[in-house]
């Protein structure tokens, strides 16, 4: 639906796509991009390959940007797009030193506040720290549905399903696992919801929540998710940065990425160098170069929210306020790190930490499972030879196609695990070529719109 009016949040957290040709404005990417006069904007779309997501106001097509963080858009009488960028709110408040029961109190009654509204809150439950803090603030555990999907071959022996289980039995709350199966097949529909705004990545999320929803519904329903609740309490370390080529160390894309020399447009880096020059002083403190590396990666982790929402629950997080996050970013760093304040809370909670590590499945292979499960459909090799190299999106194309998956689960500290490794790293070439694929197939279909 095309807006005549739209703002951002202190995070940027809902992405507002603007047309500075066409004028439309959207909340959607697809809806902005003009299919008939297509172009690619060279930085755009090289930041989009070595970041995985749409990045600096930028995407990969000419024309086509995004609002930035605390702004507004409206249409003049002409019909004319207008900007305004809002003072950034959080200058006020990250010199600031939290306390930490402060931060747990004011997290409580905001969590508190929130419950009040709602009958049935859905919290998808790793037994990690956000989604246990959540877990331990909510006041009627009644209203808790937890779920919880694991990552391993065996996914009921997954590490995170263990300990969501022990967690979930620790405070009385009603706890189910959910199989993720072949989730791959849900590529089209995230690139029907997201398009080239981000890599096709968490279609697993489609799969959680469509069973969630098949066994309890959404009416009345509300998820409370941990969202980037890690990266204010401690638990994401960023690197200095000291020029303009170094901003992908605020990526933190875990490999979802793809290096740009394969791009075969003009190498440019304006928007990059402007946004360096506009904020380097800021970027000495470590903690501004969290809130700038969650205001870069918002645009790929709003699925944790969106997903749900699409399919009808409502969903709601804490550490998207900017009070919240910005009491957890500023506790000292002696108290911060390792997460040391929130195992001093829990220790307090009397919840223990190391249970069942012999027990655990700690194989992290839930995209080999579902490679197995879905065959992909092999890219354009004609059209995204256009933008990237050619032998790149054939030997992407090999890897997925003809190389066979080798299949490995065991518990550590075994045997079988050092076989595991082997296997796993065996496995490693079609995993980066599925995340390759994940970044091209998004551009592959808007050009299928256009050429």
């Amino acid at each position: 639906m095309l807006l005549e009016k739209a703002e951002t949040d202190w995070l940027g957290s809902k992405p507002v796509f603007y047309n500075d040709s066409t004028n439309k404005v959207s909340y959607k990417m697809d809806e902005v991009i003009d299919f008939n006069h297509l172009e690619f904007n060279p930085e755009g779309l090289r930041n989009y390959l070595r970041f995985g997501y749409c990045v600096l106001g930028l995407t990969p097509f000419e024309h086509v940007r995004f609002l930035r963080y605390s702004s507004r858009i409206w249409h003049d009488e002409s019909g004319k797009i207008c900007i305004e960028e809002y003072e950034d709110p959080v200058k006020d408040k990250i010199d600031k030193k939290s306390d930490c029961n402060d931060v747990i109190a004011g997290l409580k009654d905001c969590v508190n506040n929130w419950e009040m509204s709602h009958n049935k809150i859905v919290l998808p439950l790793s037994g990690g720290y956000d989604s246990k803090l959540l877990l331990s603030l909510i006041s009627n555990k009644d209203k808790v549905y937890a779920y919880s999907y694991g990552y391993s071959k065996k996914q009921i022996d997954s590490f995170e399903v263990i300990r969501a289980k022990k967690v979930a039995e620790l405070y009385g709350v009603k706890w189910e696992h959910v199989q993720l199966k072949d989730f791959l097949k849900f590529i089209p529909d995230w690139n029907d919801q997201y398009g080239s705004s981000m890599h096709a990545h968490g279609m697993y999320q489609m799969d959680f929540y469509n069973e969630i929803d098949r066994r309890i519904g959404h009416e009345d329903t509300c998820v409370l998710s941990g969202i980037i609740g890690d990266a204010w309490a401690g638990n994401v370390r960023l690197a200095e940065i000291n020029n303009s080529e170094e901003l992908d160390k605020l990526s933190y894309s875990h490999g979802m990425d793809i290096h740009s020399d394969i791009c075969l447009l003009p190498e440019t880096n304006d928007i990059a160098e402007s946004f360096w020059n506009e904020h380097k002083y800021e970027l000495e403190n470590e903690n501004w170069r969290i809130v700038y590396a969650m205001r870069l990666k918002i645009m790929l982790l709003r699925y944790l929210l969106e997903t749900p929402i699409q399919i009808g629950f409502d969903a709601w997080s804490p550490f998207l306020d900017l009070q919240n996050a910005m009491s957890m970013l500023t506790i000292p760093w002696s108290q911060k790190g390792d997460r040391k304040w929130q195992k001093e809370y829990f220790e307090h909670e009397n919840i223990e930490y190391g249970w069942l590590k012999r027990e655990c499945d700690y194989n992290m292979i839930i995209n080999e499972s579902a490679m197995r499960l879905t065959r992909l459909e092999p890219l354009n090799t004609e059209l995204l030879s256009k933008i990237v190299k050619r032998e790149f999106v054939e030997s992407i194309n090999r890897e997925l196609v003809c190389k066979p998956m080798q299949s490995f689960s065991a518990k550590p500290r075994t045997i079988p695990n050092v076989i595991n490794k082997a296997i796993k790293k065996y496995n490693s070439s079609k995993i980066s070529a599925l995340y390759s694929y994940e970044i091209l197939y998004p551009l592959q279909k808007v050009m299928e719109k256009s050429f």
